[in-house]
């Protein structure tokens, strides 16, 4: 079956989202100073499904991210839907995600 130019795109838009989340993650982590295991015990994952979100390996649910950034002190909400191609994200601080 042949995918269409809309199937393509979405798909392309899909992709830009998960990595924007994946850089996000990291960055909120890091500029935290929390490692990869306490992160991920507090949002009661295993530290490799961290590093593999993180790395893009992965692409775990909405409720993970969710979990992992409330593990972080953040919100996901709008996270990704104001990073334009090319451009670091402005979401990847503690402010400017509301705290949950």
């Amino acid at each position: 079956m042949t995918r269409t130019r809309l199937q393509i795109d979405a798909d392309d838009r899909t992709a830009r989202i998960r990595a924007t989340l994946a850089d996000d993650l990291r960055r909120l982590r890091v500029d935290a100073g929390v490692s990869l295991t306490a992160a991920a015990d507090a949002a009661g994952v295993d530290r490799s499904v961290v590093s593999r979100i993180e790395a893009g390996n992965l692409h775990p649910t909405l409720e993970t991210y969710g979990r992992l950034a409330a593990a972080l002190g953040a919100d996901l909400a709008g996270a990704a839907s104001t990073r334009r191609p090319g451009r670091r994200s402005a979401t990847a601080t503690r402010s400017a995600w509301p705290s949950c």
